[in-house]
């Protein structure tokens, strides 16, 4: 892709530029959450990345996991992000979880960041005069079970 950023005044961007900021990529980013045992659940995992991260630059993403029967949680969840952050609190601050319990009730979180490259599913308890974070577990913020989802969407400048 050429990129057009920087955008610099009488530059013209041609069909194949517009084109190409739109573009998923879906085979590059697979199974990239750890202490998950996916086992027959189905996951959604793709991302774009706008401009080349030296001028400006983005990375949208998003990631769905519904769970199977044999899908387990094994202990704290990590998502390991697409492209490489330059700043791991800015990577987390754009990052939004849900998670669905089949029961039909839900809960909403996000990522506690670890590096650059990856951070942790995090829970929020609203249930008291405060939100209080969580790490996603077993348990957390529910008992997981087939059809329960997790979705986690979020963007970030690149490296």
């Amino acid at each position: 892709m050429t990129t057009p950023f920087p955008f610099v005044a009488l530059n013209i961007l041609n069909a194949s530029d517009l084109n190409a900021l739109g573009t998923w990529d879906e085979s590059s980013w697979t199974s990239p959450l750890s202490n998950i045992t996916v086992g027959n659940g189905t996951e959604t995992a793709r991302y774009m990345r706008i401009g080349d991260g030296t001028e400006v630059g983005l990375v949208a993403f998003f990631y769905k996991l519904v769970f199977g029967s044999t899908t387990t949680v094994d202990g704290t969840p990590s998502l390991t992000y697409p492209v490489a952050g330059q700043d791991s609190r800015q990577v987390a601050a754009g990052c939004v979880a849900f998670f669905e319990d089949a029961s039909g009730s839900d809960n909403w979180g996000g990522i506690y960041r670890n590096s650059g490259t990856e951070g942790t599913l995090s829970a929020m308890r609203t249930d008291q005069a405060y939100a209080n974070r969580r790490n996603v577990s077993a348990s957390v913020p529910f008992t997981w079970t087939t059809s329960d989802v997790i979705v986690i969407v979020g963007y970030y400048q690149p490296t």
